[in-house]
C-alpha cells in the first residue's frame, strides 16, 4: 500500500475510517492519526461510493490527508425496491 496522498482526493467526503462513521473533520482526524496498519476508508467521490485503504505502520505516520469540514452530511434513505424514502 502507498500513501493516501493520490489515493483519497481533494473533494472525497470521508464517510468511516476503518468502519467507524465520521461525523466531523475533528473526529476523522482523529480517528486518521490513531488508526495502525491498513487504513480503510469509506468515501464518496463525486456520486459514487468507494473504498480506499492505506497502509500506516505507526501511530506516528502522516498519511497525507487534510480533514475539513465542509457542511452538513445528509443522509437519503432507498426502500428494497430503490425508491427514495422521503
Amino acid at each position: 500500500m502507498r500513501a493516501a496522498t493520490g489515493i483519497i482526493m481533494k473533494g472525497d467526503k470521508i464517510f468511516a475510517i476503518n468502519g467507524a462513521v465520521v461525523n466531523d473533520a475533528v473526529q476523522a482526524t482523529d480517528l486518521a492519526k490513531a488508526a495502525v496498519g491498513d487504513v480503510n476508508y469509506s468515501i464518496m467521490r463525486g456520486s459514487e461510493f468507494i473504498s480506499a485503504t492505506v497502509r500506516k505502520p505507526e501511530a506516528t505516520t502522516k498519511l497525507g490527508v487534510s480533514v475539513a469540514d465542509i457542511g452538513e452530511m445528509v443522509t437519503v434513505k432507498y426502500d428494497i425496491n430503490g425508491a427514495k424514502i422521503g
